[in-house]
C-alpha cells in the first residue's frame, strides 16, 4: 500500500493555493490603484502612508485568499488509479445448409 501522502494530488493544491495568493495581492494592487484616486492629495507615490496602506492591505488580501483556499481544500483530493479488465468473447456460429 502507498503512503497516505504519495496518494494525495499535492502540485494540483499547491498550484491552487498559489492561486489563491496571487489573486489576493491582485485585489490588493487594485485597491491602491482605487486609494489613489480617491484621495490623491494623502495617498500617492511620493507618500510613504500610501506605501503601508497598500503593504497592509495586500498582506490582508494575500492572507484571507490564503485561509479561505485552505477552508475549501483543507486537503488535497485523492489520486484516484483505475484498473480495468476487459474481456472479449468470440463466438462462431456455423449454420448447417436444408
Amino acid at each position: 500500500m502507498k503512503n497516505f501522502f504519495q496518494t494525495m494530488d499535492w502540485e494540483n493544491w499547491f498550484k491552487g493555493l498559489w492561486a489563491a495568493v496571487v489573486a489576493g495581492g491582485a485585489n490588493a494592487v487594485v485597491a491602491g490603484i482605487g486609494i489613489n484616486i480617491s484621495d490623491p492629495g494623502h495617498f500617492n507615490a511620493q507618500n510613504a502612508a500610501f506605501y503601508k496602506t497598500v503593504c497592509s492591505v495586500f498582506a490582508v488580501g494575500v492572507v484571507t485568499s490564503f485561509f479561505l483556499y485552505l477552508k475549501q481544500k483543507p486537503l488535497p483530493e485523492q489520486l484516484i488509479s483505475k484498473t480495468t479488465t476487459t474481456l472479449t468473447v468470440e463466438k462462431t456460429i456455423e449454420s448447417k445448409p436444408e
